[in-house]
């Protein structure tokens, strides 16, 4: 997908590349902050990863979506698409592992998906 806004994508079909599985190995590696008197944490590198893959698998499906019902936004088969897409994204957000939701026991990378 192209970075242009309502400029056809370069790419019309993506390669049918999969979401990779969690690695545990890389999990379980330690993130040590700093200062060191805190407690280490696992760093979730690899559930990280594939949560951010998710989200974008669906992401990169909103702007076909807006360019094919562009000229007839609001109808019900746009709303449909549109609602199916919101179920997408609000199913790929219950399925997250509960390391990737904590708030104030997480590494710092990991609020990028909060």
């Amino acid at each position: 997908m192209t970075c242009f806004f309502n400029q056809p994508p370069l790419l019309t079909t993506f390669p049918p590349i999969p979401i990779p599985d969690v690695e545990p190995a890389e999990d379980d590696e330690t993130w040590t902050p700093f200062p060191l008197q805190y407690p280490r944490k696992p760093c979730c590198s690899s559930t990280r990863f594939v949560a951010r893959a998710g989200f974008w698998s669906i992401g990169n499906d909103i702007m076909p979506l807006h360019r094919r019902y562009q000229h007839k936004l609001g109808s019900s088969e746009h709303v449909m698409n549109a609602l199916a897409l919101y179920d997408r994204l609000r199913a790929w957000h219950d399925g997250l592992d509960v390391r990737l939701l904590r708030l104030y026991d997480a590494p710092p990378h990991l609020f990028q998906l909060q």
